[in-house]
């Protein structure tokens, strides 16, 4: 049995392959940033963004925060997201609330929680989950695409920033060989911290190895018996 080596090259971010409209950002404390127009209070918020170069028709797609209840709300007829466009929409409790932007019968859950996005079909196009959150710390994917993480200020109805975001700086090896541990291999920028984590269904992920970037090679070997079967590894920078 010959060893195998496998390398995969970073050439840059790419949409979340979650479908056209993806939950973009969100605050679930939100204390001072942002008014209702409506009420003028400072309620929760969740916005979508149509990474398409199409208009999306949002009539019976679904926002819930309860995986078992998916139409918990439901988008009326009428409802578009432009191309490119952003959508704001109200986490406040408060369905009845009249104007012209979108408000949820539930609110966000401060301590964490799940945030779900259905089709009109009944399938799932998008979910995020978080853990506890400060009073107005937003949380996002940066530039508008990855992993969603705490970004560095809020930016409601507009494109998210992309500051503090690193990449590694070389192809990522994987070396395999029968009955042999696995080999993960990367270089990164120096004085960046990576995170590695493994994951079998591309939603749940755990750390498996952190490391600085120092200008040389991060090498990473996983034991037998941890590297399981149709697994995928990524490499991130933290939170």
């Amino acid at each position: 049995d010959a060893e195998q080596t496998i390398e995969v090259q970073y050439t840059g971010d790419e949409p979340f392959p979650h479908g056209s409209v993806q939950i973009n950002e969100w605050m679930a404390a939100n204390e001072s940033i942002l008014a209702d127009d409506a009420d003028g209070d400072f309620d929760d918020w969740i916005e979508l963004h149509n990474h398409s170069q199409h208009d999306i028709d949002l009539a019976g797609w679904g926002l819930t925060d309860d995986k078992q209840s998916p139409r918990k709300w439901l988008f009326p007829e009428g409802a578009t997201l432009p191309a490119g466009g952003f959508l704001l929409i109200w986490a406040d409790g408060e369905p009845q609330q009249n104007g012209n932007q979108f408000h949820l019968p539930f609110k966000l859950d401060a301590n964490g929680e799940a945030i779900l996005l259905f089709g009109p079909e009944g399938r799932l196009a998008d979910e995020v989950n978080f853990e506890e959150q400060k009073p107005d710390e937003a949380m996002g994917r940066p530039s508008d695409n990855g992993a969603p993480k705490r970004l560095a200020k809020a930016t409601p109805g507009t494109p998210n920033d992309g500051v503090g975001i690193a990449e590694p700086t070389q192809p990522i090896r994987l070396q395999i060989a029968p009955d042999q541990p696995l080999t993960v291999t990367f270089h990164g920028k120096a004085g960046v911290k990576y995170l590695l984590e493994q994951s079998i269904d591309l939603r749940t992920w755990r750390e498996a190895h952190s490391a600085t970037g120092q200008g040389a090679p991060i090498r990473h070997v996983i034991p037998l018996g941890q590297a399981q079967p149709e697994s995928f590894y990524r490499v991130r920078t933290p939170e």
